[in-house]
Parts: C-alpha cells; structure tokens; sequence
C-alpha cells in the first residue's frame, strides 16, 4: 500500500487527508500501508475511483494494459486460456474446462462477486472446490464461502487475480467484461494473444 500512499501524494493529498477521506482510524491507516492486501474491499475501490486508476495498477504496480475477452466462442476461449497460461513467467499450467456449450458473455457484465469468483474458479480455471482450495492452502468449503460471499478484505482478491490472472477491475468492478492482466505474461506473447483475441473473437 506504500505504493499507492505515494501515488496518493503525488496527487496532492497528505498523510492527514487520506485516513479523513477513507474515513479510518490513523493506526488503520498505518496497517494499510504495511500490507495492501489487508486494505477493505470499499477503500481500495474507493481509492482507484478517487486516484482515477485500475485496482490491477495500483496493487500490481504496473502500467501493463488487460486483454478483454468478450463474445468469445467456447472452442476459442478455451484456446485463448491454453495460450494464456502457458505464457505465464512461471509456466503454470492449469486444466481447461467449460461445463456450458457456450459462456453467457451479455451476462459475465452483470454477475455479483461470488459469481465472479464462481466463474473463474470453474469455467476459466476448471477447478473443483477441492481443487482450488489446495492452490490457496484453505479447504473447499472456505472456498465455497468466498461465493457467497463473504469477502471484505483485498488479501484473497488480490490473490485470485495473482494466481489466475484474471483482473481485480472484472471482479470487483461493476458493469466489467471479463480481462486478463498481462504483468506476469512474457512480453513478447502478449501481442500474439491480443491479435488471436482480435482475430477469433467475435
């Protein structure tokens, strides 16, 4: 959160201003800039409305734009993830899955939360609860809960998005298409996905 304190100053608020604003406590406030991932779901979007920045800028500290996936067929969104994943610097390679003949994109816009999380748990990552709870170290039924939801915190929405690479913007973000972040992707595979999404995407 140091990073986004400083971007905070940079646009003229002091220390004194951004407890006022968020409307939290001074010892809050020093957990803030401890650790971004404890900081409340309501602030951080608080504060990328305020800063006029993504949520995946200012936790990820890049300037990396996201890929917008869109009225995408099945068969070519499950192409895309294959590609996708593989680009990654770590080489993690997850399964790929869609139990829907087709996803349901003028509806991906309008989904809550949990139906979010729902989504990139079992249509973009193809986990089961089980599955998805061994990556996090947290069993399924805690996963089932993240759902619901019972989330309130960044810690495991910054995470999800760490681990699958699907934006914090989509998931926390009203009225979003379904994105990419493209921070931990090799440079010189993001043009190749941009153009295959251009390409085979409708």
């Amino acid at each position: 959160m140091d990073k986004v304190i400083c971007k905070f100053e940079n646009d003229g608020y002091s220390e004194i201003d951004i407890p006022r604003l968020l409307n939290i406590s001074p010892l809050e406030f020093d957990r803030y800039k401890e650790d971004a991932k404890c900081v409340r779901i309501k602030d951080a979007l608080y504060i990328s409305e305020l800063l006029d920045k993504s949520l995946d800028s200012l936790y990820f500290d890049t300037k990396k734009d996201v890929i917008v996936i869109e009225y995408m067929p099945v068969k070519n969104f499950k192409t895309f993830l294959t590609i996708y994943n593989d680009s990654k610097i770590d080489n993690l390679n997850y399964p790929v899955k869609n139990k829907y003949n087709a996803v349901k994109w003028d509806e991906v816009r309008l989904l809550s939360l949990g139906q979010k999380i729902e989504l990139v748990r079992d249509n973009v990552m193809g986990w089961s609860y089980p599955q998805m709870g061994k990556k996090f170290n947290i069993s399924g039924q805690a996963v089932h809960n993240w759902e619901l939801p019972n989330l309130s915190v960044m810690k495991r929405i910054v995470e999800i998005s760490e681990k699958t690479g699907v934006s914090i913007d989509f998931l926390l973000k009203k009225d979003q298409p379904l994105s990419f972040t493209t921070y931990q992707i090799i440079d010189n595979a993001v043009p190749l996905l941009k153009n295959f999404v251009k390409v085979f995407g409708k």
